[in-house]
């Protein structure tokens, strides 16, 4: 009995990757469904954002976007709630399903955007291989001149590239606000100086 239950143990992991990563990511994506009743909204975006990357699904963004509004992060949530009404719109024409899932996340999103602020970062004299970091999150290729949400509160900017000093500012996004961060904003020199 006990060799035959270890068996099965040990085979439960390869019928699961037998199944595909269509049938995992279904699986993760209930898991995630189980979790945001249970009110448990980290495990849940886990779970949506694991069953993202086994089979990309504009659904599994839009569960990322309502765990992410649950956790109260609420710039995230609105950059993935409008990926989430993206990537089901791209999908409408072959999978008709979507077209609800364009609807809530469009609405729901509007919903959370008078509640963001909005950071216009334009570095000057970096290379394109150049990175900001805008409240913990990076932005590869210097984000120059994009709008980026964020979540209103002080706000730490950090441009940096390979060769040259970092610079760094901060400053107060409200919601419903838009604010630049340039080249003369940063404490430290914005013109490059190789190290």
């Amino acid at each position: 009995m006990r060799a035959t239950l270890f068996g099965l143990l040990l085979l439960a992991p390869c019928a699961a990757l037998a199944q595909g990563p269509e049938a995992l990511a279904q699986r993760r994506f209930e898991e995630g469904l189980a979790a945001r009743e249970d009110g448990r909204h980290e495990a849940a975006l886990e779970a949506f954002t694991a069953s993202n990357e086994l089979f990309a699904s504009p659904n599994s963004r839009m569960m990322m976007a309502r765990s992410l509004r649950d956790l109260g992060r609420i710039a995230e949530a609105w950059g993935e709630y409008r990926l989430a009404a993206a990537r089901a719109q791209d999908r409408l024409s072959r999978e008709p399903r979507f077209a609800e899932t364009v609807r809530a996340a469009t609405r729901e999103g509007e919903a959370i955007e008078p509640n963001i602020g909005r950071l216009r970062i334009t570095l000057v004299r970096y290379p394109a291989n150049a990175e900001v970091e805008v409240a913990g999150r990076t932005y590869p290729g210097a984000a120059r001149g994009d709008l980026i949400a964020v979540d209103p509160c002080e706000v730490v900017v950090r441009a940096r590239a390979p060769g040259f000093h970092d610079a760094e500012t901060s400053l107060e996004v409200a919601a419903g606000e838009e604010r630049s961060s340039s080249s003369s904003s940063p404490t430290r020199s914005q013109i490059p100086i190789r190290r």
